[in-house]
């Protein structure tokens, strides 16, 4: 079994998820690299996230917290 990959934890503000397009923004000052990047989301996490920001709705400056893999899959926590 090979070596677990790389994991870094970030946490994404609600204008960063882009619904329409199923896409993530990591903005640059977010990232390791110092670059922006989009991230596709696929099913899963396109759903996850609409539930998040339905219950988040209200709530001034909700966050979400994640877990970036290093061939940029999201593990949401």
């Amino acid at each position: 079994m090979g070596p677990e990959p790389t994991t870094t934890g970030i946490t994404i503000d609600r204008p960063e998820v882009d619904l329409k397009r199923r896409i993530v923004t990591i903005l640059g000052y977010k990232s390791k690299s110092g670059k922006t990047r989009h991230i596709p989301l696929n099913s899963e996490a396109l759903e996850t996230f609409e539930i998040w920001l339905r219950q988040t709705s209200a709530i001034e400056g909700s966050s979400f917290k994640v877990r970036c893999f290093a061939k940029g899959n999201l593990t949401l926590k």
